[in-house]
C-alpha cells in the first residue's frame, strides 16, 4: 500500500486540547541522500506542466466561453481604470478575484488579443502548480513514497478535469491549486511538528480559503466547511481555540479585499441575469424538485467517476472509509480530517452547484461536474495509493463498491435525461473522449469504458512492481494527453474559429478608432455584444433597445444591430440614414457608419464576412 498505518491518539486530557499527530516518526526513505533528486524533478515536472499547458492554449485564440471569460477580462480592464462592459453575471456570483489578478495585464497593452493571450499564460502556469502541491499531498497527507507521490500527482496534475479549463480565462484556473493548497494547510495545522508551523498553516488556511471566496461563489461554501470543521475540532478538543480564532479571523478579512475591488469598479461592470435566491428556495420547498436537484447533484458524481477512469470513484469510496474508521488502513487524524473536508466540500459544492444552475435545457445540467473538478487530483492519487499493492479481495472490493456508485447514479443520471435537451460538448470533455460521440451523452458506453480502464489499473499495480506501476501510470497520463487534443480538435478549436470565421475586427478591419461614439442593440447575440466590448478598450459601448423602440444616441458614429436573425427581429438602419458596411452571418449582426464617412470610401476591410 502506498499509505503508511499509524495509531490514531485520542484526547485524553479534558482540560485542554490535544495536539495530534505530532509524533509520526520520518520515514526512512527521508533520511536517505540525493533528496535533491526529487527536487530538481518535481522543479522540472512543473515546469513540464505550465510548456504543455501553454502550449494547449493555441488552440483557443479568443473568449470562447460567453459570458464568462469576456467577464473576468472586463473586469480586470475596469480595475486596472479602463472602461467596463456587460459582465452578464448576478450580485450573488459576482466575485473580482481573479480580474485582480489579470488587471497588471491593461498596464502593459490594451489590444484584446494580446491581453487573451497573456491571461492564458498566466493562467497556464498558475494551473501547473497544482503538480507540486499535488506530490506535497501525496507525500504528506496520503503519506505516499517520493516517486509514487511523484508518479501519482504528475497523472493527476494532468487530468482533463484541471488542464481542460487552464486554456480558458476562467476561474477554475485557480481552484485546483487553491484547492490542493487549502487542504495541505488544513492538515499541517493537525499534523505540524511545533507550535509555529500549526500556527502559520492555520493562518495560511484561512487566507487561501478566504481568497477562494473572493474568486467564485464556490469558494463561499469551501469557506463555510473550514468553519465547520474548525468549530467540530475545537469541540474534540483538538485545537487550541485561539489559533483557530485567527484562522477564522484571517478568513474573514481575506473576503474583504473582494469588497473593495468590488468597490473600486462601482457599476462600470453592469451586471445580467436573474439573482438565484428565487430559484434556490423553489428547489429547496418544492418535492420533485428537491428530488430532481438531488440527482442533478449525485450525477455529478457519476461524470466524476468515469472522467477519471474510474478512479475518482474508488477515491470517493475509501475517502468515506477512512472518515468513517472503517477501512483496512488505519489513517491519522490528521489524514481522516482532511479528507473528510475534500470529501464534504465536494458533496456540498455539487448539490449547490445543481440549485443554482438555470433551466436551459442542457442534458450536461445533470452531471455539471465542472465546480468539483478541481478536487479529483485528491481523489485520484489516494485511489493510486489504494490500489497500489493491494491484494486481490481488497482491490475487488474496491472495483465494487465503486461499480455499485458509478451504476446507481448513473441510472439516476438516465433517469433525469430527457429527448428534448441539447447536448453542448464543451460541457463533456472527457466523456465525448472516451466514447467518441461529439453529438449525444452516452452514458451507458462511458460507464463501461471507464470500469474496464479501472479494473486494468488495478490488475497491473496490485502488485507493486516499479515496472508494472509506471506502466499503469504512463498509461493514465497518454489517455489525459490524448484526451486534451482530441477535445481541442474536435471541440475547441472549431468553436475559436467561429468567433470571427465570418466577423470582421473593428479596429484594424472597419478603422473604428477612439473618435468614434459606438452604439450596439441589447439584441445583438451575446457573444458578439462582447467581443465588439472587449475590442472597443478605449471607451464603452452604449446599448439600446431597439424592440422597445429605442433609437441610438444622436451622437452615435457607429451603429451595430442584428440583421438576418433567426429571432426576426433586424435593426434596418437605412430607414433612418444609416449606410450599411458588413454583415456577419455566423452572429447575425450588421454595422452601419453614417453618410458620409470617409470610411464608406475605401480604406476598410470588411473581413472573412465580405
Amino acid at each position: 500500500m502506498g499509505t503508511s498505518a499509524a495509531a490514531v491518539t485520542e484526547p485524553t486530557d479534558a482540560t485542554g486540547p490535544v495536539e495530534p499527530d505530532t509524533d509520526t516518526p520520518p520515514r526512512a526513505e527521508e533520511s536517505g541522500g540525493r533528496r535533491w533528486v526529487i527536487v530538481v524533478a518535481v522543479v522540472l515536472g512543473f515546469l513540464a506542466h505550465a510548456a504543455w499547458r501553454i502550449w494547449l492554449t493555441q488552440s483557443v485564440t479568443t473568449p470562447i466561453a460567453h459570458a464568462d471569460e469576456d467577464r473576468y477580462l472586463l473586469s480586470a480592464r475596469a480595475i486596472a481604470g479602463g472602461p467596463g462592459g456587460l459582465g452578464n453575471d448576478t450580485a450573488a456570483f459576482r466575485r473580482m478575484g481573479y480580474p485582480l489578478i489579470l488587471s497588471p495585464i491593461y498596464n502593459f497593452t490594451q489590444d484584446p488579443f494580446k491581453v487573451y493571450d497573456a491571461a492564458q499564460i498566466i493562467g497556464a502556469v498558475l494551473n501547473a502548480i497544482c503538480f507540486p502541491l499535488a506530490y506535497l499531498f501525496g507525500r504528506r497527507v496520503l503519506e505516499a513514497k517520493r516517486w509514487v507521490a511523484f508518479g501519482l500527482a504528475f497523472v493527476a496534475a494532468a487530468l482533463p478535469a484541471v488542464a481542460y479549463y487552464s486554456e480558458f480565462t476562467l476561474t477554475d484556473v485557480l481552484f485546483a491549486p487553491i484547492g490542493l493548497a487549502w487542504l495541505l494547510l488544513i492538515h499541517g495545522w493537525l499534523a505540524g511538528r511545533t507550535t509555529r508551523s500549526r500556527a502559520a498553516a492555520a493562518l495560511g488556511a484561512g487566507a487561501v480559503v478566504g481568497y477562494a471566496y473572493t474568486v467564485h461563489v464556490r469558494g463561499l461554501v469551501m469557506l463555510g466547511v473550514f468553519v465547520g470543521v474548525v468549530v467540530v475540532i475545537i469541540l474534540m478538543q483538538r485545537l487550541r481555540w485561539k489559533v483557530a480564532a485567527a484562522a477564522l479571523v484571517t478568513a474573514f478579512a481575506v473576503t474583504r479585499v473582494d469588497t473593495f475591488v468590488q468597490s473600486l469598479t462601482a457599476d462600470s461592470v453592469l451586471r445580467g441575469g436573474v439573482e438565484p435566491g428565487g430559484r434556490f428556495v423553489e428547489r429547496l420547498t418544492d418535492a420533485s424538485k428537491l428530488v430532481q436537484t438531488l440527482c442533478d447533484a449525485v450525477g455529478q458524481y457519476w461524470y466524476a467517476t468515469v472522467a477519471t477512469y474510474g478512479l475518482a470513484g474508488v477515491g470517493f469510496v475509501v475517502a468515506w472509509a477512512r472518515w468513517r474508521g472503517v477501512d483496512p488502513v488505519k489513517s491519522p487524524f490528521a489524514q481522516r480530517v482532511t479528507l473528510a473536508t475534500a470529501l464534504v466540500t465536494v458533496v456540498l459544492i455539487s448539490f449547490s452547484s445543481a440549485m443554482a444552475l438555470p433551466p436551459d435545457g442542457r442534458v450536461s445540467n445533470h452531471v455539471y461536474f465542472r465546480y468539483i473538478a478541481f478536487l479529483m487530483p485528491v481523489f485520484v492519487m489516494l485511489a493510486g495509493t489504494a490500489l497500489i499493492g493491494a491484494d486481490g479481495r481488497r482491490a475487488r472490493r474496491l472495483i465494487w463498491h465503486t461499480t455499485l456508485l458509478v451504476g446507481v447514479t448513473g441510472f439516476l443520471v438516465l433517469a433525469r435525461m430527457s429527448g428534448r435537451e441539447y447536448f453542448e460538448r464543451f460541457d463533456t470533455p472527457e466523456v465525448s473522449f472516451l466514447t467518441y460521440t461529439f453529438s449525444h451523452l452516452a452514458v451507458a458506453q462511458v460507464t463501461v469504458i471507464s470500469m474496464v480502464l479501472l479494473c486494468v489499473f488495478a490488475a497491473l499495480v496490485g502488485k507493486a512492481r516499479s515496472r508494472n506501476i509506471a506502466l499503469a501510470l504512463v498509461g493514465v497520463l497518454a489517455l489525459n494527453v490524448a484526451a486534451m487534443e482530441v477535445t481541442n480538435l474536435k471541440t475547441i478549436r472549431p468553436m475559436s474559429r467561429f468567433q470571427y470565421a465570418t466577423a470582421p475586427l473593428l479596429k484594424q478591419d472597419l478603422k473604428i478608432g477612439p473618435a468614434d461614439k459606438i452604439a450596439t442593440s441589447q439584441w445583438v447575440s451575446l457573444g458578439a455584444r462582447l467581443n465588439h466590448q472587449r475590442e472597443v478598450y478605449w471607451e464603452g459601448i452604449t446599448e439600446f433597445d431597439h424592440r422597445a423602440g429605442e433609437l441610438p444616441p444622436a451622437d452615435a458614429t457607429v451603429v451595430i444591430g442584428p440583421w438576418r436573425s433567426r429571432n426576426k427581429d433586424d435593426w434596418n438602419g437605412q430607414a433612418l440614414g444609416w449606410v450599411q458596411v458588413v454583415y456577419d452571418p455566423n452572429h447575425e449582426w450588421a454595422l452601419w457608419l453614417r453618410p458620409g464617412d470617409p470610411r464608406l470610401s475605401g480604406g476598410i476591410s470588411k473581413g472573412n464576412g465580405s
